[in-house]
């Protein structure tokens, strides 16, 4: 494997215990792995600065290995001498990583690689155990050993064990689910548009429905409808008639989380696009183009979006250390270090996001609890995690919106035209780079101006 690396230095002049200024520059190097990932050293010396400063020999973990993590920190406190080795398991093909020192030395790795799924690990001898997959070779076990270990497998949907579902369904986990549910929906309509087909034919294949009424569940519902009403109609007019959603939850009311005021606004604009919500439904079985509801029978449809909350990875499960009662996910510390059975911090092996909840926290599963799990933030302070709630947001279809914010304030509490302004302000500002700042409203002036691109 190539592993191409570029380092950028700023030059800063560090405060506190390092005393010397780095020298400005951009330097590359191209990488040589073998199966023991060695690499060659990297050598940064620091310019003498003019205070008599002694800096502590101090250098970079030897090998950090990460699983589907995009950034990680270390601490060195003095002169740049390193031989650093990034391992990334699980991941996908196209990765950026950013390592940052206190020191204001900013090392941005770009790489490209396969994923190698790992088997199991040995935490105490600080291993862990491989398997290759790359299609047309041989399924090769090897070992590597690690300094740091960071786990971020994150989790998988949650199918409560019903038959069919993996199978059949559609999920809304990654861009792949996204292109295939696009997929999906076209197929739907162009097999609904040929000829010699009855009415009840074209619409079973033209009944979309959703399982899981939480927010995920719910924007997604109204996107869908969005997208059906305002650009497929224009390709599949006569379609349109015979086309229906249908919203299935196992819960008495759609968005329990939200506030009971919210929650029937939301059922009111639903019924108001005809989308039909049906709670206390509970589904048995799922078959290639029906599924099976208790106590209503068989449902025929084109479209099956399951979206009903997430369960412990598998590679979790196999992990014997400590986890959470209630889901099942690594406990930590509130320095995001993992813990033994006994409670005990493991120093070098690091969990965070949805695959990790911090001791004595309930955290839920959502964006903002994992920006406040940054390891960037954390692992150095001395604070360590904390969390607080600052609201929930939730698109409902047609320009509107809830925002639920009682976290933060009681009267927070906001749906509407005024409410889609504050979630679309709120996606807009979070945005992770400047580039994302700049695409995100051209696009949204495009899809305004000229619709989606449904080709």
């Amino acid at each position: 494997m190539t592993i191409l690396l570029r380092i950028k230095i700023y030059a800063h002049k560090a405060q506190g215990p390092v005393g010397f200024k780095l020298r400005q520059g951009q330097f590359m190097r191209r990488l040589h792995t073998q199966s023991n990932t060695s690499m060659q050293p990297i050598n940064i010396h620091p310019k003498k600065h003019t205070r008599a400063i002694t800096p502590k020999k101090t250098s970079l973990p030897k090998r950090t290995t990460l699983f589907s993590l995009l950034y990680w920190q270390v601490r060195p406190w003095g002169r740049l001498n390193s031989d650093v080795s990034l391992n990334l398991l699980e991941a996908t093909p196209k990765i950026s990583a950013t390592i940052k020192l206190p020191a204001k030395v900013l090392f941005q790795i770009k790489f490209r690689f396969r994923a190698f799924p790992f088997l199991y690990s040995d935490l105490e001898n600080k291993m862990i155990h491989c398997v290759t997959q790359v299609p047309g070779t041989d399924r090769t076990r090897y070992s590597l050993d690690y300094d740091t270990l960071v786990i971020a497998v994150g989790s998988y949907s949650n199918t409560f064990g019903i038959p069919g579902v993996k199978e059949n369904a559609c999920f809304l986990k990654d861009v792949q689910d996204a292109r295939k549910i696009r997929k999906r929906l076209i197929e739907c309509f162009e097999y609904a548009s040929q000829p010699g087909l009855t009415d009840a034919q074209k619409s079973d294949r033209l009944h979309f429905v959703v399982v899981g009424a939480g927010p995920t569940g719910i924007e997604f519902s109204a996107e869908l409808h969005d997208f059906i009403s305002s650009d497929v109609s224009r390709l599949y007019p006569d379609l349109i008639p015979l086309t229906r959603m249908t919203l299935y939850d196992v819960a008495p009311q759609i968005l329990s989380g939200f506030d009971s005021k919210l929650s029937a606004y939301a059922h009111k604009q639903f019924d108001l696009k005809g989308i039909q919500i049906k709670t206390k439904r509970q589904v048995e079985n799922v078959m290639p183009d029906r599924l099976v509801i208790k106590d209503e029978g068989e449902v025929p449809y084109g479209l099956l979006v399951w979206s009903t909350g997430l369960m412990q990875n598998p590679l979790v499960a196999s992990l014997e250390i400590a986890k959470d009662a209630k889901k099942q996910r690594i406990l930590t510390n509130t320095n995001l270090q993992v813990l033994s059975d006994d409670k005990i911090p493991y120093q070098d092996v690091f969990a965070v996001g949805d695959c990790a909840t911090v001791e004595n926290h309930d955290l839920p599963l959502t964006a903002q609890v994992l920006n406040k799990k940054k390891p960037t933030d954390i692992v150095n302070s001395d604070v360590g995690f904390k969390f607080k709630n600052r609201g929930m947001m939730a698109y409902i279809g047609g320009s509107k919106a809830l925002v639920d914010m009682s976290s933060v304030h009681q009267g927070a509490k906001n749906s509407g035209h005024l409410a889609w302004l504050l979630w679309r302000s709120a996606y807009f500002s979070m945005s992770m780079s400047l580039r994302n700042r700049l695409l995100i409203p051209y696009y949204w002036l495009l899809t305004w101006s000229f619709g989606r691109d449904i080709k």
